[in-house]
């Protein structure tokens, strides 16, 4: 058993000759490898809803290697996930390598060894570099090939970062400097993860919500901000590079989260010390506000136009060098957030806050003006972030049943006032374009969503 502390990047392949040749002057060249990869688990995807992999590789010299890797835990927003190899014979998974104590540990209680099949596979030329600095070693690979479940591929091109000595701060530091040739995205998505959409047996990603109630405001507001920066990393992959519209909203919804968490905690974190974490995020602000305004304008107007929007304005963003450069400093930010103690709990601080902050939103006159909705972006923006900070400190028997479906409800609901107000409010950017048929959408928009905001808002209040 090995632990694999890894950085993953995604870049398009028109910048492969930029990124490899800057390679070639400044590492190690190493042989270039073609790895075929199947991928196991049961019809009910059992070990990949316990976030382990389970695949055989064929490597292009002829030999067989069997591979089961773990659920990662962030350490410093770098990856460290639990890895075992074994050389076998053939492409066929030996089942008696899995009966170990310490592996079987790893594995869900309820999985059937006999029950695992091929889901998916992998193939890609992997080029390799070694990248060695008086202190550190770091393994680089480029690779680039596919992904097939079924009759369902997709392209696969990605840059791993593998610590092989020294100490992890290494891989941001060359993460930083290739990222200055390329645009390089921070990719939380591993290939496994990949293939099971790509199957359509990955039931998504949910951060993990419930922190305990005596927790004070230093300790929950640190998991806050590690699933905030989790979540926008992961939803903007999932945007930029999978097309998936969902997660364009939710990519707006994080970042409005990594800007009020600080001022809803301003005790334990000074304005003075989230000063950086706040300017990394400014550039940001108008392409994802224009990327969930172009989803609610889908969804509001059902012009099949704008999807094709969406993708292009994904694509602008995926090309933003600038933008890749900033989250690579965002999720390193976040880890160095000089965070004080407080003698307030968590629980008490964001009760007090609610109190002060939800009554005047919630009881606003509902009958007012595109122009008045748009103006009440930020508003709703904390209010959804202090809805799910107070949740997050509540029992965790609260998500069950008919109290599950009650908080669904409520996200659903303020998540739909925070979209709503975004697309009016970018709306008023004349140079903001929603579809072939822009100036009749907005006089639509104008004219129709602020009777939708006025509908949440009534269902809102006896909810919250």
């Amino acid at each position: 058993m090995t632990t694999e502390i890894e950085l993953k990047l995604r870049l398009q392949p028109e910048h492969l000759a930029t990124l490899t040749s800057y390679l070639d002057q400044y590492a190690r060249r190493q042989d270039c490898q073609h790895l075929s990869n199947q991928y196991f688990d049961t019809a009910a995807s059992d070990l990949a809803q316990q976030r382990c992999a389970l695949r055989v590789r064929k490597i292009s010299d002829g030999s067989y290697e069997q591979t089961l890797k773990t659920a990662g835990q962030l350490q410093d927003g770098i990856p460290h996930r639990r890895e075992w190899n074994w050389p076998i014979d053939s492409d066929q998974f030996d089942p008696a390598l899995l009966q170990d104590d310490d592996i079987r540990t790893e594995l869900p209680d309820e999985l059937d060894i006999d029950d695992l099949t091929r889901v998916f596979r992998t193939d890609f030329e992997r080029h390799i570099w070694w990248w060695e600095q008086p202190e550190s070693q770091i393994e680089v690979v480029i690779d680039e090939g596919t992904i097939d479940a079924g009759d369902q591929q997709q392209s696969l091109c990605e840059v791993e970062l593998e610590l092989k000595h020294g100490s992890a701060s290494d891989l941001w530091q060359l993460a930083e400097r290739l990222a200055e040739h390329c645009p390089l995205w921070l990719s939380d998505i591993s290939k496994a993860e990949q293939g099971y959409r790509l199957a359509q047996l990955h039931r998504g990603w949910q951060p993990e919500e419930h922190i305990h109630p005596d927790s004070s405001t230093s300790e929950a507001l640190q998991q806050w901000l590690q699933q905030a920066v989790v979540g926008l990393q992961r939803s903007l992959e999932l945007a930029l590079w999978h097309g998936d519209s969902q997660a364009g909203l939710e990519a707006w919804q994080y970042w409005h989260a990594l800007k009020q968490l600080p001022v809803l905690s301003s005790k334990v974190l000074k304005r003075r010390d989230s000063k950086v974490l706040r300017e990394l995020l400014s550039p940001f602000e108008q392409p994802l506000a224009h990327l969930s305004a172009l989803v609610t304008a889908g969804r509001f107007s059902g012009a099949s136009d704008l999807y094709a929007a969406f993708r292009q304005q994904a694509a602008r963003i995926r090309g933003d060098g600038r933008l890749a450069a900033a989250l690579l400093a965002i999720v390193q930010q976040v880890q160095k957030l000089p965070l004080e103690h407080s003698q307030e709990s968590a629980l008490q601080r964001i009760q007090r806050i609610w109190r002060d902050e939800a009554e005047p939103i919630l009881q606003a006159a509902g009958n007012v003006s595109a122009e008045q909705w748009a103006d009440r972006q930020v508003q709703y923006a904390r209010l959804r972030q202090l809805y799910l900070c107070r949740h997050s400190l509540q029992p965790e028997d609260v998500i069950e049943g008919a109290a599950a479906q009650q908080h669904r409800t409520r996200v659903r609901l303020l998540s739909d006032m925070l979209a709503g107000t975004t697309l009016l409010q970018v709306c008023r950017r004349p140079e903001a374009e929603l579809g072939e048929n822009s100036a009749t959408l907005r006089d639509e928009f104008a004219q129709y969503v602020p009777l939708e905001l006025n509908s949440r808002l009534l269902q809102l209040r006896p909810q919250l």
